[in-house]
């Protein structure tokens, strides 16, 4: 295994100068490592500080992507249902889960087998249809994929 400093980090660069990309890797798989080179002095490696806050709340979004997903597993939702609710989750965080039933932004209820004809709602409301579209467009993509002539 090889790593140098161009693996490891990344420079900020002229539109992010406060950023740089750096890569973690767990040794507790590895079997050989040679050292070829230690680095010294402290200004040749000169890493940016973590936002703590910042991970914290990346950390907590994530959680609470996987808590939707467990509640969505205890409610016996169909692949169809959860698969829906991580599509929509993807443009729109105001998603939850009510039983086996998907609530947009608190106005629109998608219920089993999860088409936009199972949508309840105001029809007229920018809301219903917006969420209409993306239904739409996942039932679509979805048969395309799964017909014989799809991918």
């Amino acid at each position: 295994m090889l790593l140098d400093s161009e693996f490891t980090e990344r420079p900020p660069t002229i539109v992010h100068p406060t950023q740089c990309d750096i890569t973690f890797l767990n040794l507790n798989k590895v079997e050989d490592l040679k050292i070829i080179r230690e680095v010294n002095s402290p200004a040749e490696v000169t890493l940016q500080k973590l936002d703590t806050n910042m991970l914290s709340a990346r950390k907590e979004a994530e959680l609470e992507k996987k808590r939707r997903l467990v509640a969505a597993i205890k409610a016996n939702v169909s692949d169809e249902g959860r698969d829906l609710f991580a599509h929509i989750a993807k443009t729109l965080e105001e998603i939850q889960w009510s039983g086996t039933d998907i609530v947009v932004m608190n106005q629109v209820t998608i219920r089993a087998p999860y088409k936009t004809a199972n949508m309840d709602g105001q029809p007229d409301s920018q809301a219903y249809k917006y969420v209409s579209k993306i239904v739409e467009k996942f039932n679509t993509e979805r048969s395309a994929a799964t017909s014989p002539g799809g991918q």
